[in-house]
């Protein structure tokens, strides 16, 4: 969705605005939208508590999947009303609209649809429920195509090539203040306790209390073994505009209290964008919004305008690509995520080619721009095959040698000969258990003199942990100018 808003802005407008301009507009429609949900009496203190938000500030300035989604979770909301109210044809199929929109926007529109059933099972007794479900299939099925067509990239990306780590107290921690902060810092504690203290609630409003506290519990669960980024909640964001108004003039006493704190909520917003827009916080804003108009046109000249690949950063290569204009990639290694640079034929057009390789970039401690690269002369990179194990799982003696039968897939349309690439490639692996690496070999079985059209089958060796337990295995393949890449996704390992 956010890929077909920009493509879409900047064909009207080839600028910065052109890639803004439709997430500006639909965070303004779902304040619109927003408005029709709440039907305040008194629109400005509405108005003051919208202003108090601060993704409605943030999404007037990057484009992010998050605009969408915030959008279509209003429409959402505004079509499930009428629609309990009157399931008719039309009320359906925009309902359904609105689902497939929260689908394509972002995965987590999913937990909207979720809650929103949870909340009222008795829609499973309904025809037009069924009917919404087949339109919303048919609305999303160019997207379920291209997953099956591509190996159902999106899974792999949120599930299977997720990184596990041990619990951090931390990451649940800055997941309660990051809530806090993001939802408004003065008013926030407001919008939480109406969420969880609103009583007598028709049908419509209980799907909004079940789909604000569903996301909370669920992203905190999250944070048990991930990071979770404060902004995944965003959804949410009607839900508590939405009840937490009803609450408020259902309990006039808090009316007073919130129209005093929407005011240096306000100034705290606004002092946070002034400070972003004069580049007041470089530490936090040159990084990801600054400087990367001039830091483009270095990187470009000092690379003699050569094709680019930087390490393991969709969004640096992304950046680079709009302002340089030149060809670019991200080379994701197996300690990153395959993203759309995997699955794009930027890599297959590169082969062979001269190729500015960046291994470092941004501001030293003095505020000059740095750079360190390299140029292969020819480039290769092998993130378009992937490699499947045998099996699912493996079991192993501790601290042994045992052998692991590979399948090496040859996606791209090009037919792959090693025996012409002279960065001796090589099969390796690694074990891990929560993010710690205990075994590793990243040139266990030599790729040269192979020729790779469609499959070649590898029988890896590999050295077990000392240690008994439950280890994940990846494999990947290796070259004297870059670091393993992300070619397979991880399988269990149990070592007795």
């Amino acid at each position: 969705m956010i890929a077909g808003l920009i493509k879409s802005g900047y064909y009207f407008w080839p600028s910065e605005f052109g890639v803004r301009v439709f997430t500006i507009l639909l965070t303004t429609l779902a304040i619109v939208i927003l408005e029709k949900l709440v039907q305040p009496c008194r629109k400005t203190l509405f108005y003051l508590v919208i202003l108090s938000l601060l993704p409605l500030h943030i999404y007037g300035f990057i484009a992010v999947p998050d605009a969408p989604l915030l959008f279509f979770t209003a429409l959402f909301f505004y079509t499930y009303r009428r629609y309990t109210i009157n399931d008719n044809t039309k009320n359906v199929i925009f309902l359904a609209f609105a689902i497939a929109g929260l689908l394509y926007s972002k995965y987590h529109g999913l937990l909207i649809i979720v809650f929103t059933l949870l909340s009222n099972l008795r829609l499973l007794r309904k025809r037009s429920f069924y009917l919404i479900l087949l339109s919303t299939i048919l609305f999303y099925l160019p997207h379920i195509i291209w997953q099956i067509q591509n190996d159902y990239p999106s899974f792999q990306y949120h599930i299977q090539n997720k990184s596990q780590k041990p619990y951090d107290s931390m990451d649940s921690i800055n997941y309660i203040l990051g809530q806090i902060l993001i939802f408004g810092p003065l008013i926030s504690w407001f919008l939480f306790y109406s969420l969880f203290k609103s009583r007598k609630l028709n049908d419509w409003e209980r799907s909004l209390q079940f789909t604000g506290i569903g996301f909370l519990l669920f992203f905190l669960g999250s944070s048990f073994n991930s990071r979770v980024e404060p902004n995944w909640t965003v959804a949410i964001l009607i839900p508590l505009v939405v009840l937490g108004w009803k609450y408020m003039f259902d309990n006039p006493k808090y009316q007073s209290i919130i129209l005093k704190l929407c005011i240096p909520s306000i100034m705290v917003v606004f002092t946070a964008r002034l400070l972003l827009v004069f580049n007041l916080i470089p530490s936090i804003t040159t990084h990801e919004f600054f400087s990367w108009k001039e830091r483009s046109a270095m990187i470009k000249n000092k690379t003699d305008g050569l094709p680019v690949a930087f390490k393991s950063t969709y969004q640096a290569a992304s950046k680079y690509s709009f302002y340089a204009g030149v060809p670019t990639v991200s080379l994701n290694s197996w300690n990153y995520r395959r993203n759309q640079f995997d699955l794009w034929g930027i890599l297959d057009s590169l082969k062979h080619q001269k190729v500015a390789i960046i291994h470092d970039w941004g501001k030293d401690e003095n505020g000059v721009e740095k750079l360190d690269f390299e140029v292969v002369d020819d480039f290769v990179r092998y993130n378009r095959l992937i490699i499947e194990a045998s099996r699912e799982s493996y079991k192993f003696p501790a601290d042994s040698m045992a052998y692991i039968e590979l399948k090496v897939i040859n996606t791209s349309r090009q037919p792959t000969n090693f025996q012409l690439d002279y960065q001796h490639p090589f099969v390796g692996y690694k074990i891990e258990h929560f993010g710690r690496v205990y075994s590793h070999n990243e040139k266990g079985y030599s790729l040269d003199g192979d020729t790779l059209n469609m499959i070649l089958h590898v029988k890896l060796p590999i050295k077990t942990p000392k240690e008994s337990g439950i280890y994940f295995i990846q494999f990947g393949i290796n070259s004297d100018h870059s670091e393993t890449g992300h070619n397979s996704r991880r399988y269990m390992l149990e070592v007795e």
